[in-house]
């Protein structure tokens, strides 16, 4: 075999799963300390039945499982799979029978939290012994050689002859002989110690054999005893049985008398009976009155409880008008202070403006006088021209003044034009402020509108975390449960395999048979159809209560016809092969008594069995028409009994008395 796979869920570092293809002759992993490279070597020694947590480099065997990191909880279960290649037509000779015609194998380990763990050999449940025998003489296993870490050459080339002899012997193949002969001698000493026992149990009967003899001889006389007796009791009975017919006609005189005065007794018995029925009659109309009136009563009742209700809602719509009435009042007053403080903010604003228009205003006057100033000075340059020569002394003050007023007009002009762009600036900034203002109000509203939004999807985002990590929760635990379920499930699959398979082998070797019938059923006569037990089929509720009413019967022997059928007799008490009891296929007719019914009685056994239609004389026959009850006290309490009746459990009273129960042999 060749490892074709290598598949690692939950060992050790290998958190998720993890495939390894091993597609060449040499593969070599390669990667910096703390990897996990060592980790792949454990997981293959420990798939192949390493059961040693010190040569898997931990303390207990629990270890392997994935422990958790900081972003990553532990896991429950650690899972590795081996697959080999079993395509070598010589390789496979040498694995079991079993196991030689797969093309691959694969191999897995389970082992959970709590200890429990599992090997499987191609999804099937399997011992660890049968991983051993599976390596046998393959060079694979826990002491093989198929793994040499650090320091195992060394460990060979050093060891003992008798320990070298060890990997020798696996390599030349001839370890599972060894192993198998070691098997067998352990066998073959069970056995040895098993004939001793039986040799001391022959002996010990043997010495208890003269005290049987006794024992026997003292029952044969008990048996003379007994007959004796029962001649004598009946002797005894058969006087009391005179005795008693005498007292019986006595008796009989006695009730005809009785039987004269009753009749008068019930004759005055049906007129106080007419009596008592009147007076009957007369309480019923008293009652049906007195109903009637407490009738009318409810009814009251009902209707002033209705309208008591109606008055107290109405008085509760009442005090709900009121206080809506109060909280809309409430609100006209606030919006009316908020009017008041608007229109005051407005009057601000005007007044503002005013004072602007007021400055503008005084601004204009003095560059009007200005103007009007420039044109008296330049009438007086005009008269100063005329008298340029006289007045050249006074040229240079009045050029001076002159100057100083252009200057002044100069500044008064670029004044104005400032004023009148900050005036400009002033109305923009107003217009500016208002549409800001409405602005940030609308975007108040809005940034309140996406807070309460936010809030409400904090609130819902919370919820649903809360709830997903619930459900989170709750489908762990569900996981949880269900894998223990279905380990559950497969135990119990496995117990019933196992029980299915020891049931095929007991019906197979006919135990618990008689010697005579098996002896029949083997013979494979073509006149022997098989046992009773084959021919019916009951449902599993009613297994107990079939056993119960049929009992040995189930061990007859169904044969073709009752000729052939004393030839087998013959056949039996000439060779010695004990008695057996034979049934014909097609019974001899005979009327069945009809079935009771009644309380505690659940129908007839026989039309709730399962059998083929050829086959109903025989089932007929045999069940008859005894019927289920669900009780024995149910059969003992009827006055007379003409069928057998069976409780579920398999209590069996037969019609002339007798009992048939307990628990099954």
């Amino acid at each position: 075999m060749r490892i074709k796979q290598l598949e690692i869920i939950g060992f050790k570092s290998f958190v998720d799963r993890t495939v390894i293809q091993f597609d060449h002759d040499m593969l070599g992993i390669v990667g910096p300390n703390g990897c996990g490279k060592s980790n792949i070597v454990d997981a293959l020694r420990w798939c192949i039945g390493e059961q040693s947590a010190k040569h898997l480099r931990g303390k207990s065997m629990t270890d392997v499982i994935f422990a958790g990191s900081a972003s990553r909880g532990p896991l429950g279960m650690a899972e590795v799979t081996i697959t080999f290649d079993n395509s070598d037509p010589e390789g496979a000779q040498q694995l079991p029978l079993e196991y030689r015609d797969y093309a691959e194998i694969a191999v897995t380990r389970r082992l959970y939290r709590d200890g429990t763990s599992e090997y499987l050999v191609n999804k099937t449940q399997v011992r660890l012994k049968d991983i051993t025998d599976l390596f046998l003489g393959t060079g694979v296993g826990t002491k093989a050689y198929s793994i040499i870490e650090q320091g195992k050459v060394g460990l060979i080339v050093s060891a003992r002859p008798e320990d070298r002899r060890l990997f020798i012997e696996e390599a030349a193949g001839i370890t599972k002989y060894k192993h198998r002969r070691k098997q067998t001698e352990q066998k073959m000493e069970q056995t040895r110690q098993n004939l001793a026992r039986i040799s001391d149990i022959i002996a010990e009967i043997e010495r208890n054999m003269a005290s049987l003899k006794r024992q026997a001889q003292k029952a044969e006389r008990y048996r003379s005893y007994r007959t004796e007796l029962d001649r004598l009791l009946l002797h005894e009975a058969s006087h009391r049985f005179l005795e008693l017919t005498v007292l019986l006609q006595v008796e009989r005189a006695a009730l005809a008398e009785l039987a004269e005065g009753s009749e008068s007794a019930i004759t005055e018995l049906a007129t106080r009976e007419a009596e008592l029925e009147v007076a009957r009659q007369q309480a019923y109309g008293f009652e049906e009155q007195a109903e009637k009136a407490q009738s009318e009563s409810y009814a009251a009742s009902t209707l002033v409880k209705t309208l008591e209700a109606e008055i107290a809602q109405a008085r509760e719509r009442l005090t709900s008008v009121l206080a809506r009435e109060r909280q809309a009042e409430t609100e006209q007053r606030d919006l009316s202070e908020q009017v008041s403080a608007v229109a005051q903010e407005r009057e601000a604003l005007e007044r503002q403006l005013e004072q602007t228009d007021a400055s503008e205003r005084g601004e204009m006057e003095a560059i009007v006088m200005a103007q009007e100033r420039l044109d008296e000075l330049r009438a007086q340059e005009q008269v100063a021209q005329k008298k340029l020569g006289e007045l050249r002394a006074r040229g240079a003050q009045t050029q001076a003044r002159l100057a100083s007023a252009e200057a002044r007009l100069t500044a008064a002009s670029r004044r104005r034009i400032e004023l009148q762009g900050r005036r400009e600036k002033l109305v923009l900034e107003a217009d500016t402020l208002r549409g800001e203002r409405d602005e940030i109000e609308a975007r108040r509203g809005d940034l309140t509108a996406q807070v309460g939004e936010l809030l409400e999807q904090k609130r819902e985002a919370l919820e649903l975390r809360t709830s997903l990590e619930a459900g989170l929760k709750t489908d762990r635990e569900q996981l949880v449960v269900a894998d223990k379920e279905l380990e559950v499930a497969r135990n119990e699959q496995m117990q019933k395999k196992n029980r299915l398979r020891a049931l095929e082998e007991v019906q197979k070797r006919l135990e618990g048979v008689g010697v005579g019938a098996r002896h029949l059923v083997n013979t494979r006569d073509p006149a022997v159809l098989g046992l009773v037990a084959d021919f019916l089929e009951a449902p599993r509720e009613l297994t107990q209560a079939l056993a119960g009413l049929l009992g040995e019967r189930l061990q007859e022997v169904v044969v073709q016809d009752a000729a052939r059928g004393v030839a087998l007799l013959q056949g039996l008490a000439e060779n010695k092969k004990g008695r057996a009891a034979l049934l014909p296929l097609v019974p001899s007719p005979a009327e069945l008594p009809p079935a009771p019914a009644g309380p505690g009685i659940l129908g007839v056994l026989r039309e709730r069995l399962r059998f083929a239609p050829e086959h109903e004389a025989l089932v007929r026959s045999l069940v008859g028409n005894a019927v289920l009850i669900e009780r024995a006290q149910v059969a003992l309490d009827l006055p007379e009994r003409s069928v057998p009746m069976v409780t579920l459990e398999g209590t069996v009273v037969h019609p002339d008395g007798r009992l048939v129960g307990g628990a099954a042999d």
